[in-house]
């Protein structure tokens, strides 16, 4: 913020901290919505994602985009894009274990991870060759958006098929408790 809008270090801190407070709030919003609207439609947790994904989207460009004197208006379209960005992924947890036995949940979330932690760390090159060639604030947005962009594709696409897997292991596990029951 210091260097690419121009905010002195007294400003920046405190647009910082709200930024972060409201990125703690989305999360744990994220994570109650995605439960609510599950307990409605097997599909409340990808349809969460997908949508705020989609509106992560939206948001980080008005964000990077917006005008770098206006302090306040920053501030608050930033809180908006703070709440919004972590909504997805308490969701994303959730869904791995709404559809994988518990034998391998530690497995399936090693998956999750591996795609997480790439994407993470290939983000920075990527944004740094198109902070040369467009300036720091543009590679953040190109990739950020392409990246928020693809995410909410997957989690459409994960609306249509997770209720099958949900089913499925919920079927799985019945049986199970059906055999102990037998077997005591």
């Amino acid at each position: 913020m210091i260097k690419e809008r121009g905010f002195t270090e007294t400003v920046a801190l405190p647009v910082m901290l709200v930024l972060l407070v409201t990125m703690i709030i989305g999360n744990v919003v994220g994570g109650l919505l995605g439960d609510t609207l599950f307990r409605r439609d097997l599909r409340g947790r990808a349809i969460v994602g997908a949508v705020t994904v989609f509106l992560s989207a939206v948001t980080i460009y008005m964000t990077i985009m917006w005008p770098t004197q206006d302090v306040i208006g920053f501030t608050v379209v930033g809180a908006i894009t703070a709440f919004i960005l972590p909504v997805a992924g308490p969701n994303v947890s959730a869904a791995v274990t709404d559809v994988v036995e518990p034998e391998v949940r530690s497995s399936g979330d090693a998956l999750l991870r591996i795609f997480e932690y790439g994407g993470s760390s290939a983000a920075p090159l990527i944004s740094g060759y198109l902070a040369d060639k467009f300036g720091l604030g543009m590679g953040i947005l190109y990739v950020s958006v392409t990246t928020w962009i693809v995410c909410g594709v997957l989690f459409t696409v994960l609306a249509f098929v997770i209720p099958k897997g949900i089913l499925h292991l919920r079927k799985e596990m019945s049986e199970r408790a059906e055999k102990l029951k037998q077997h005591p």
